[in-house]
């Protein structure tokens, strides 16, 4: 079985899954409820039985030594205490839910860390903080952003250095150096630590550009409220997952990092885990896309009773990828609360046959009507090209170009200006395609200094695709009507 991308960044829970863990089960159960025998002890009989329950397939590093049947009872006991009095006064005041207390502060590990005595650390170091933000308002949100500026400096962003989810908190704050999923764990250690409920929202890929997955954490509030920061970066109430300085991109799921498995995801849908596309490899997580961006629900139907689950997908990095699933009603999916304003294609995977699209591109207007991208071929038109890329990756650009002072200011400025967005380059030759069941030719042109880069006599109300004479597979799509490109 594969372990690849968001279920070893975060631990899945299917992948190392064996038939029978009711032995194993009761075993540990029975040893942490002898403990708890008390009247006064119902909550921790029941954060034990949450911790045990769903513990399935989670261990350490990447062997096959689960922690059922390893874990001892002592360190679950110790755990159990630990984060009941952290969170007692929020639990005892109503602030804080039952439930989100065991998804999102009783967990005894994040992934597939070593474990250690993160939480009583966690509590010796930053329990005096308590004292003085016990009166504030929002008492969590000034606490975590404090946490947060102790824990930034030093840190280094490296997406090479070692996995996040193999290091304990203690060799995350001895390295100070990863990722985002890195970014998110130092802070989400020690929050928990303090009974403060806390998490790791993350997505599978970007709607409107290139790029992988993407992680940051989501701060409990209230009840219906989370709110986004990134750790060794930015507190909550300043941070913007999709923002880049003027431009946005956008994701089209959002998934939230649970505890406990949920049994509507792929790896419990699907036998085979070599047929689940790898972005969505991962079962303990929750749909929160709603709580970020306007969504729509999107139906598609397919006429092949073969077909028990079909994707949407977005394209990136050249391709398109899938990004959420749903299962078959009398030939019929429906995608539930798909983020507006981004570009799908319905698709099937499997492991020979990778992703295959079928049917048209569909796109969601900010109303959340649906818009069918078919191309019309008796209804031609001539394609102006004004600019090769988006705003979004001219912003992109300037963050990788190693400007930084006045002259990032100055460059950021000026595509803000519509200054510097991307033209055609001269003499460079430029293929066309259109969209329909797959890339189709529709033209080649030279950029001259005399003319405008024109395409003409191409078919009308599809997808489009620019490509120079080299392409990187970071060429974007858009679509065009009333003589204006529109980057997807």
């Amino acid at each position: 079985m594969k372990l690849v991308a968001i279920a070893l960044l975060l631990g899945s829970s299917f992948l190392l899954f064996s038939c029978d863990k009711k032995a194993e089960k009761e075993k540990l159960l029975k040893a942490v409820l002898d403990h708890y025998q008390l009247p006064g002890d119902s909550l921790q009989r029941k954060s034990a039985v949450f911790l045990i329950d769903q513990m399935d397939g989670l261990s350490a590093g990447e062997s096959e030594t689960e922690d059922l049947g390893n874990v001892d009872p002592e360190y679950l006991i110790k755990n159990i205490d630990l984060a009941l009095k952290a969170a007692s006064p929020q639990l005892q005041d109503g602030t804080l839910s039952f439930a989100d207390f065991c998804e999102y502060v009783l967990p005894y590990r994040a992934a597939n860390e070593p474990l250690t005595d993160w939480r009583e650390q966690g509590q010796k170091q930053f329990a005096f903080l308590l004292d003085t933000f016990r009166l504030a308002e929002p008492k969590n949100m000034d606490l975590t952003a404090n946490i947060n500026a102790k824990i930034t400096p030093g840190f280094a962003y490296s997406p090479t250095a070692e996995p996040a989810q193999y290091q304990s908190w203690q060799q995350l704050m001895q390295n100070k150096k990863g990722n985002c999923w890195a970014m998110t764990s130092l802070l989400n250690y020690p929050l928990r630590a303090l009974g403060i409920a806390v998490t790791t929202d993350f997505i599978p890929k970007w709607g409107n550009n290139n790029g992988e997955t993407h992680a940051w954490n989501a701060l409990r509030v209230s009840d219906k409220k989370w709110v986004p920061f990134m750790g060794c970066e930015t507190p909550p109430g300043r941070y913007d997952p999709f923002g880049i300085v003027n431009a946005r991109r956008y994701p089209p799921k959002i998934f939230r990092k649970t505890y406990s498995i949920n049994q509507e995801t792929l790896p419990h849908l699907i036998d085979d885990s070599d047929d689940i596309p790898a972005q969505l490899l991962y079962d303990r997580m929750i749909d929160v896309t709603s709580q970020y961006l306007p969504v729509s629900d999107i139906a598609v139907k397919i006429d092949n009773p073969a077909v028990k689950i079909a994707y949407l997908s977005v394209f990136s990095n050249g391709d398109w990828a899938p990004v959420f699933w749903s299962k078959t009603e009398n030939n019929r999916y429906v995608f539930r609360n798909m983020t507006r304003g981004l570009l799908y294609i319905p698709s099937t995977y499997s492991s020979g046959d990778g992703t295959k699209p079928f049917g048209d591109p569909v796109y969601i207007d900010s109303l959340g009507k649906t818009v069918i991208c078919k191309p019309e071929l008796n209804k031609r038109t001539s394609i102006v090209i004004k600019t090769i890329q988006s705003m979004a990756f001219d912003e992109l650009d300037v963050f990788n170009s190693g400007k930084s002072g006045l002259d990032f200011v100055l460059a950021m400025d000026s595509i803000c200006m519509g200054l510097k967005w991307s033209p055609p380059i001269q003499h460079q030759t430029y293929n066309l395609f259109y969209w329909d069941n797959g890339w189709q030719f529709a033209g080649k042109q030279k950029k001259n200094t005399t003319r405008p880069l024109q395409f003409d006599n191409v078919p009308s109300g599809t997808v489009y695709r620019l490509l120079p004479e080299n392409p990187t597979n970071k060429e974007r799509i858009f679509t065009y009507s009333n003589g204006k490109q529109t980057w997807l």
